[in-house]
């Protein structure tokens, strides 16, 4: 992405460098010559957490074909921080994400490269994947909770489609101007999670 700021999220992006986000349908689509093509005109790919989770989720040779791309380019790609971690930035910092965020670089195995025959995943990797999804599939059920209490509320309900984009525009500036109103929202789905310490249980709520 082209930006006005000389440096997004730590990276170099001043002239036609320029930051790219990855995902699995780019990736498929593309050859490793072609990303090489590509990094040695300045482009620097980004990677998410999402994206590299998925090619551990499962693991065929789709996937692990494009982790051999991946690694064709492994110095010219970065891990770009999470949607949560960059609102928590942003609103200690009140400044864009992309400059008080640092992102890091990612290093891949070396059994990922062309000629090598595809193979089996760690017990490990396995496991820690396993994990992941268990957690991920949680979160999932709370953003649907989420989800459904946005269409519960009563200006949407019976609204006429030409009655809409003045709705919206009316809900985007209550949000932008009433905080109150937004804490009250976020209360209602503020995580409950259980910490054990010291042999007692504490339960704490996150957002």
């Amino acid at each position: 992405m082209k930006s006005r700021f000389k440096r997004v999220f730590g990276v170099d992006v001043k002239g036609t460098r320029s930051v790219v986000v990855l995902d699995k349908s780019y990736l498929q689509g593309v050859t490793a010559q072609e990303l090489r093509f590509y990094v040695k005109h300045g482009w620097i790919f980004g990677v998410t957490e999402v994206l590299q989770y998925e090619h551990f989720r499962k693991w065929d040779r789709w996937r692990f074909a494009n982790l051999v791309k991946l690694k064709a380019i492994e110095k010219h790609i970065v891990l770009l921080p999470g949607i949560g971690e960059m609102f928590r930035a942003e609103s200690k910092k009140r400044k864009p994400a992309s400059q008080v965020l640092r992102i890091k670089g990612i290093t891949l195995t070396d059994n990922l490269t062309p000629g090598r025959r595809f193979f089996e995943l760690d017990d490990d990797t396995k496991r820690i994947a396993a994990e992941r999804t268990v957690e991920l599939e949680k979160r999932l059920d709370i953003l649907i909770g989420v989800w459904t209490d946005f269409k519960q509320i009563p200006e949407f309900d019976g609204a006429k489609s030409e009655d809409m984009p003045a709705i919206v525009e009316a809900k985007a500036l209550q949000i932008r101007d009433d905080p109150d109103d937004m804490r009250g929202f976020y209360q209602r789905h503020r995580v409950v999670s259980v910490k054990w310490w010291k042999g007692e249980h504490q339960v704490s709520a996150t957002s």
